[in-house]
């Protein structure tokens, strides 16, 4: 089994959250890593109870000079046929996007 899992980006996960896709890790975006930020999303999560989720996505894929964005949504019902872009935030900061994502999460309001 590969241990490619210990390189995963650690998170502090608020109950009822499902973390659906992942591939978040814990590389900083610099040209010697580049390979690991060419996908359409990183990381995205959802909580049926909050009735919310986002996604994580580095733009330009796969350039040095891109930036991570996490798009925040709620949504109805029990899927996202009716969702709702609540925020959307864009940082070159790795360190950024996780307080960012925990704060969503957990609830917090700045």
């Amino acid at each position: 089994m590969s241990d490619i899992w210990q390189n995963i980006q650690a998170l502090r996960v608020a109950p009822c959250w499902l973390i659906e896709y992942n591939v978040f890790f814990d590389y900083e975006p610099i040209p010697e890593n580049m390979e690991w930020f060419h996908a359409s999303c990183l990381l995205s999560a959802s909580s049926q109870r909050d009735k919310k989720c986002f996604e994580l996505v580095y733009e330009p894929e796969g350039d040095p000079d891109g930036q991570f964005v996490i798009y925040f949504f709620s949504f109805d019902g029990n899927n996202y046929a009716n969702t709702t872009l609540l925020d959307t935030k864009k940082t070159k900061s790795k360190k950024k996007v996780i307080t960012l994502i925990e704060e969503f999460m957990w609830g917090v309001k700045k």
